[in-house]
């Protein structure tokens, strides 16, 4: 469960610097930016210390399978997610409030929970899916409303290709099952 947690308290991170970074959206080097007094440099690092106080809580998106074939994986991810928004919170600063959505392992049920979390809940990021072929089906609807997406378990090749807006911090299958076929037959040699 130690990655589990490493990858939720990373995505959180994440989430922070998204809240707090950035130069208000001004062009590099542009007058009145940050960017143009220090050569280069912002003042991110500093909101990321503690610095940054939002009014409102920021609103994470989450679908994850909790139910369905991947509900093993899914309720992994959400613990591993809750508890690191738990400890972001009582650290103070900028306070992380978890939308959370069920997408059954079903890439049919992915599209509305994310389309809910963007146009209802307003949430300005969504962590998940579980399934990459739920994220070819529901990262193109973030991508257009310019939502970004956290993918911690999207494997298949093409998923960042979407878009801009598309992330995700676990290796490809191409990347992966190389390596596994061939610890697998060494273990049995």
């Amino acid at each position: 469960m130690d990655w589990l947690r490493w990858i939720a308290v990373l995505s959180v991170g994440a989430l922070l610097l998204a809240a707090c970074g950035g130069n208000g959206g001004g062009s590099p080097g542009a007058e009145g930016s940050d960017t143009a007094a220090t050569g280069g440099a912002t003042d991110t690092a500093s909101q990321a210390a503690g610095d940054c106080t939002l009014d409102e809580p920021v609103k994470v998106g989450v679908v994850f399978s909790q139910i369905g074939p991947a509900a093993v994986y899914g309720e992994s991810q959400l613990a591993g997610v809750e508890l690191a928004v738990e400890e972001q919170n009582a650290e103070g600063g900028v306070t992380y409030e978890l939308v959370v959505e069920d997408d059954a392992s079903d890439p049919a049920q992915g599209i509305p929970a994310f389309e809910k979390l963007i146009n209802q809940d307003e949430a300005s990021v969504i962590i998940g899916p579980t399934l990459s072929n739920t994220a070819f089906s529901t990262d193109p609807v973030a991508q257009d409303a310019g939502v970004p997406v956290l993918g911690v378990s999207n494997t298949a090749e093409g998923i960042t290709e979407i878009g801009d807006y598309i992330w995700r911090n676990s290796l490809t299958e191409q990347q992966v099952i190389p390596q596994t076929i061939e610890a697998a037959v060494g273990a049995f040699d």
